[in-house]
């Protein structure tokens, strides 16, 4: 039954986790420091924080980790193609080897 829902729903928990970061933003005296993923890590994420607000930051956090999954996700299809079609290019039999010739006397 879950499974049948969540397939109707797909964007139900991305979206769940993204309203309850922006709502724990919200309350926040302070902002928390967000947890970027490893490939936002070199960014300077304290800056853009104090220039567009912890929310917005988190956003686009957020929308970042989707294209970075969907990247990925596009990047092992691909692969997986390519095995595929090597695959497919490799002979479909191993060749019998060639009995050794006798040397010429």
């Amino acid at each position: 039954m879950q499974r049948r829902w969540t397939a109707r729903n797909p964007d139900y928990w991305a979206e769940r986790r993204l309203r309850e970061s922006i709502e724990r933003l919200k309350e926040a005296e302070t902002p928390p420091a967000l947890a970027p993923p490893a490939h936002l890590r070199r960014m300077p994420l304290e800056v853009a924080q104090a220039e567009i607000g912890p929310q917005v930051l988190a956003v686009i956090v957020f929308l970042e980790r989707l294209r970075h999954r969907a990247l990925q996700a596009e990047i092992r299809a691909q692969v997986d193609d390519s095995i595929e079609q090597f695959r497919r290019m490799l002979p479909a039999a191993p060749q019998a080897e060639m009995a050794p010739s006798e040397p010429d006397t």
